[in-house]
């Protein structure tokens, strides 16, 4: 009896977009860093190490949001493509308590950066980046919840596009906001923040448009909150866990490095 020979070409044009897709943060990072660069050091410091800190705002959900790809691909397996479309849902469901939650913590955060050895300048720029920067939780957690259910589905190559759209948009505000261009106001840091809320709240916008314009002509799907309890009792070990590893470097970026 012979066997099929197993090669990579599945496994590679699956994971090729996801490759592209985190990669685009990092180009976001660094694009960040080059344009805030000339402003001074304590702009460049607020800017770099508040991205840093969003992140791991953003990281704990997000980790939640990476179990939905199981889900979607053990229904998409199934044949229940409803089934896997309500897990999509739930992703807005997260986002949504996501951005709440963050809303409602956004008052600590002054008393949270004293507590760090920033210089005066560096903790007022960070203060300002990171209560913009927050304000697009939802939207963060939104497109990576809806990348892991169309990953799920086995198709990756739309939150590459998703991903790529959201890095162009960063940049393309960036130069709008960080000096002022075309009638813009030059907002410095807090430039650099607008440009990155400005362009994930867009990105997830055209995400969750075409989640919903995929759904047409299919029966609404029967949400439960015995279900979405479900995702969360495997995401949010998850997610805890992504948080822990992260917050390692976090902190001494925020203690050492300061």
């Amino acid at each position: 009896m012979t066997h099929p020979i197993a090669t990579p070409r599945p496994l590679l044009i699956l994971a090729w977009p996801v490759i592209v897709s985190r990669s685009t943060q990092v180009v976001v990072g660094l694009a960040d860093a080059l344009m805030i660069a000339h402003l001074g050091e304590s702009a460049l410091a607020a800017t770099t190490t508040g991205g840093l800190n969003a992140f791991a705002g953003f990281i704990f959900p997000m980790g939640i949001a990476f179990v939905i790809a199981s889900f979607s691909a053990q229904l998409t397996g199934r044949d229940d493509a409803l089934g896997a479309r309500r897990f999509g849902w739930y992703g807005f469901a997260l986002a949504l308590v996501s951005q709440a939650l963050t809303l409602a913590l956004l008052s600590g955060l002054p008393w949270l950066l004293s507590a760090f050895d920033y210089t005066p300048e560096v903790e007022g720029l960070m203060n300002d980046y990171l209560g913009i920067r927050l304000l697009s939780t939802g939207a963060a957690v939104g497109i990576e919840a809806l990348a892991n259910y169309y990953g799920g589905c086995g198709n990756t190559g739309l939150p590459m596009k998703i991903n790529v759209t959201a890095m162009l948009l960063n940049v393309a505000f960036n130069w709008l906001l960080i000096d002022g261009h075309l009638g813009f106001p030059a907002l410095g840091v807090a430039g650099a923040a607008w440009a990155s809320v400005s362009a994930t709240t867009l990105a997830f916008v055209l995400f969750a448009a075409i989640f919903v314009l995929d759904g047409r002509g299919l029966p609404r799907p029967r949400l439960t909150l015995h279900e979405f309890l479900r995702l969360l009792r495997f995401g949010v070990p998850a997610g805890l866990n992504w948080s822990f590893e992260f917050f390692a470097f976090i902190a001494f970026v925020n203690i050492v490095v300061a």
